[in-house]
């Protein structure tokens, strides 16, 4: 399991539109929650190396959100 922790997700709006985002990249999103603050984690099964560097580009290159782990 790979988990991603995404600063910048404060709302149910902000789990879809990541989850929709990685989706269309074809990577396997298990689940994605809000923690506490401004952060969310982005669970994936099993990632390659080539796959969670797609996900944080994917991430951080849509507005107000970025990859702290």
């Amino acid at each position: 399991m790979t988990k991603l922790i995404v600063k910048g997700m404060h709302c149910s709006a902000c789990q879809s539109l990541i989850k929709m985002e990685l989706e269309e990249k074809g990577l396997p999103v298990q689940e994605v929650k809000l923690l506490a603050g401004d952060r969310g984690e982005v669970e994936f099964a099993d990632l390659n190396e080539e796959q969670i560097n797609l996900a944080k580009k994917t991430i951080e290159k849509m507005d107000n959100y970025s990859v702290i782990s």
